[in-house]
């Protein structure tokens, strides 16, 4: 399993599991994925950070995501800020 990069944090402020990295061929995906898994007994409120993208005033943006659920009552909310 790849390591988590440099540039990244994860904080896991419940008791779930915490976000890895996995290598997947699945879900029309044949590269490094971001992570969860599903814990049946303890919640997750576990928080995956990335360094800061430098975007340039004027111009649109799009950031995409590709969001597999596992079946489970589990949701994804992305977040961006200043802090």
């Amino acid at each position: 399993m790849p390591e988590l990069p440099d540039c990244t944090t994860v904080e896991n402020v419940g008791t779930g599991n915490n976000w890895k990295t996995a290598t997947t061929s699945n879900f029309g995906t044949s590269s490094k994925a971001l992570n969860y898994s599903y814990n049946y007994y303890n919640p997750a409120n576990t928080w995956f950070y990335t360094q800061e993208i430098q975007l340039e005033a004027g111009v649109a943006y799009r950031l995409t995501f590709n969001y597999v659920g596992s079946g489970y009552n589990e949701s994804l909310k992305v977040k961006y800020g200043t802090s």
